[in-house]
């Protein structure tokens, strides 16, 4: 249904602007070229991420479980999973029969001790804009770093889809959690792929702690007409499961109502 809606609104916008460009013939061919263009684009948007990124990690992935499971046989580990902490001396090392088990608790939790630290946006002073188009195309995807909120029930981002809503947060912070979203949940996570679009059906607002206006996440969320806040660096940290904030996408402010 939310699909067959932007649709009706994207044919309405086109024929709008179609019938303001009709006395302006070649400015009304570059428009339709222009769309024909992005129509095709946005297939290789969601495609890329699978055939790109995606298919020559599954490739390698395959190879080191491989040896991860010849190393939980020997004992080196526990599973074959941990063979993503070692490096390939250290596997080798493995299946000459040195004992890794230490070193891959030891890496887990320096993980875990790492991904509790907020970092900050920026160190010293950021240079000025250099002006170049790319570098302004990036920032848009990647997102500038928005200015903190001395609120501690406000959490400050990029608005990158306007709209209003309340609901209580889920916080996701890969696929694994995705059945921790119920309909009507706020979704606060790292950042999304084409892999969670399907949680955009569910949830009713999207907060990141990355992106910008260009990012997955603030397409997909135009796409579905939901407020979503993006870059916000905390998102993931401040707000917690069970919350219930207010998403502001069209400011980029998250207002948390109650703990």
């Amino acid at each position: 249904m939310r699909y067959r809606e932007a649709v009706d609104v994207r044919e309405r916008l086109m024929a709008q602007a179609r019938e303001r460009l009709a006395d302006d013939p070649e400015r009304l061919g570059q428009f339709n070229g222009m769309h024909e263009a992005a129509r095709h684009y946005l297939t290789l948007t969601e495609d890329h991420n699978y055939w790109i990124d995606q298919v020559g990690n599954g490739v390698v992935r395959k190879g080191a479980l491989e040896f991860g499971r010849r190393l939980a046989e020997r004992g080196a580990i526990d599973s074959a999973d941990d063979v993503f902490w070692l490096y390939m001396n250290e596997v080798h090392a493995g299946m000459a029969g040195t004992e890794q088990r230490a070193l891959v608790a030891e890496r887990r939790a320096e993980n875990q001790r790492w991904a509790a630290v907020v970092l900050p946006p920026i160190l010293g002073e950021p240079p000025p804009p250099s002006g170049d188009p790319f570098e302004a195309a990036m920032m848009k995807m990647f997102g500038e770093p928005a200015e903190p909120s001395a609120d501690p029930n406000v959490v400050t981002g990029i608005g990158a889809s306007a709209g209003t809503v309340q609901g209580t947060v889920r916080v996701v912070m890969d696929l694994s959690e995705a059945s921790k979203v119920r309909e009507g949940d706020i979704m606060v996570c790292p950042m999304t792929m084409p892999a969670w679009t399907p949680l955009f059906s569910i949830a009713s607002a999207v907060v990141t702690d990355t992106g910008g206006v260009l990012s997955h996440c603030a397409i997909v969320s135009r796409e579905y007409g939901m407020p979503t806040v993006v870059g916000t660096a905390v998102g993931t940290s401040v707000l917690k499961d069970g919350m219930v904030v207010t998403v502001d996408g069209s400011s980029g402010v998250v207002r948390i109502d109650s703990r």
